[in-house]
């Protein structure tokens, strides 16, 4: 993104790292070409703001074809049966089921991920990905914030932070700023899981995302 799009009328840049899947994910982005050209070639660029025409056709074009595709797949049988569901009120009676499933389930110790490649490839990789785009920031005469969001299962189960510990010190030898989310927000709630939608697994509901919105303008503002 930076590659493609950034501008020096950019002075400030948020990296909003999830500690849920997003060293995770690195792996699969290991395996693609183009990825790889970004992070291998310094030059390497696409000159993408310049075919903003082109990626909207592609875009509208996938959409299209999703709709179609949907379409097909509606038929007098699957209209019936989304019917009853709605008169049965299933999401809620779902929610309802799964608060109860988890309320049940023993403690266990949670690991965010499981990956093929080793997490010692994935965290070193990921440290060159964050040097070059620092040094790149920094060319800019811009300023990079790393904000560390925490995943829900650092609240509601045993949850193994190894990998907090690893990208935490990653940033900070780059002398990155470091805004650690669970620290200046959801270790100051009384109940974190409040933060999340029906206290349950998922992206942060409203408050939770007012609160993040806080602490990041709090310590990037400067």
């Amino acid at each position: 993104v930076l590659k493609e799009y950034l501008t020096p009328e950019v002075k400030k840049i948020l990296w909003i790292y999830y500690e849920g899947n997003d060293l995770s994910d690195l792996e699969r982005d290991m395996s693609h070409k183009t990825w790889l050209n970004y992070l291998n070639y310094k030059n390497f660029n696409q000159n993408l703001k310049f075919k903003q025409k082109e990626i909207d056709n592609l875009v509208a074009n996938l959409i299209k074809q999703n709709e179609i595709e949907s379409e097909k797949k509606k038929d007098e049988e699957t209209l019936k049966y989304n019917l009853i569901n709605f008169i049965k009120i299933s999401n809620i009676r779902n929610i309802v089921i799964l608060s109860f499933i988890q309320k049940l389930e023993p403690e266990k110790k949670f690991v965010s991920f499981k990956t093929v490649v080793p997490i010692n490839t994935l965290v070193l990789e990921f440290k060159k990905i964050l040097k070059l785009t620092n040094e790149q920031v920094e060319r800019n005469n811009s300023k990079l914030y790393f904000v560390y969001l925490p995943t829900y299962n650092r609240y509601k189960q045993n949850y193994d932070n190894s990998n907090y510990d690893l990208i935490k010190k990653i940033v900070t030898e780059l002398n990155i700023p470091f805004i650690d989310v669970d620290k200046e927000v959801f270790k100051k709630e009384k109940n974190p899981l409040l933060l999340f939608p029906f206290g349950l697994n998922g992206h942060y509901n409203v408050e939770g995302y007012k609160k993040v919105t806080q602490i990041i303008y709090k310590f990037s503002k400067d």
